[in-house]
């Protein structure tokens, strides 16, 4: 099955069944982080594939969704495009570059039911602070987020979120590099949404994103309007080659 049509399975999915569609598939080999925040449960999964090289590159993409919206531009096309590319990084026999995926939950909140603004990222957040002095974090070297990859054109930013926290530089001219060589159209821009990433850079580890822009797509974002319509099948396919690129050059680019 492609990943649109994994996708469009996935959106009828709620959030229970949507991890475990993800942990399904991700095997054996998935660790399930459970992590207690603002007195709720978070479900974290990750995958670690290890290569000839010891340090390892993270990517990320947040499975949860705001309110009663489907998130299929938030986040769910990000979500399946990166299991597609971890399922295609793993048939590798000789891997280059060790890759962690993790399928963050609890981004969404710190919002209100009225939309109001509290914090951000919530699980990303009590993620870092509380795992990164374990053996999870050994040989990490940097982390890519992904936000919104539905359709439109890619994005790099410099910076993340209105307080301008910069993003790691030599990270996103990499991304650039990648999207350059494989003929790819995208736009550097100043400031990014703020996403997981930015707790990663809040506790100085690097960490960049990547994005699409499309302003219909994005008018739908944390409604029930964001659904499968939101999102071009063609640039989930287009996604999963960036992501696998990234993952395969990331020891003779950095």
């Amino acid at each position: 099955m492609n990943c649109f049509e994994d996708l469009r399975q996935y959106l009828q999915l709620d959030k229970s069944q949507r991890y475990d569609f993800l942990a399904e598939r991700l095997g054996s080999q998935v660790e399930e982080i459970s992590i207690e925040t603002q007195g709720r449960t978070d479900k974290h999964l990750l995958l670690n594939l290890q290569g000839e090289q010891e340090d390892n590159l993270w990517f990320s993409a947040h499975y949860d969704v705001f309110g009663e919206a489907l998130g299929a531009t938030d986040n769910s096309a990000a979500v399946l495009s990166l299991l597609h590319a971890v399922k295609d990084y793993r048939r590798n026999t000789k891997r280059p570059q060790s890759v962690t995926a993790v399928f963050f939950d609890a981004e969404e909140d710190g919002y209100k039911a009225s939309g109001v603004k509290k914090d951000w990222q919530q699980g990303s957040d009590a993620f870092v602070k509380q795992l990164r002095s374990s053996q999870l974090f050994d040989g990490f070297s940097s982390l890519i987020n992904f936000e919104v990859l539905s359709k439109g054109p890619f994005e790099t930013y410099l910076t993340s979120t209105k307080d301008r926290i910069v993003n790691d530089e030599k990270l996103t001219k990499y991304v650039n590099s990648t999207l350059d060589q494989l003929g790819i159209v995208y736009n550097t821009v100043e400031e990014s949404p703020r996403s997981d990433h930015v707790n990663f850079l809040l506790q100085g580890l690097p960490a960049t994103v990547l994005a699409r822009r499309d302003k219909k797509s994005w008018a739908h974002l944390h409604t029930v309007k964001d659904d499968i319509s939101t999102v071009d099948g063609s640039c989930l396919e287009e996604n999963i080659k960036v992501m696998v690129e990234l993952m395969r050059n990331m020891r003779r680019e950095l």
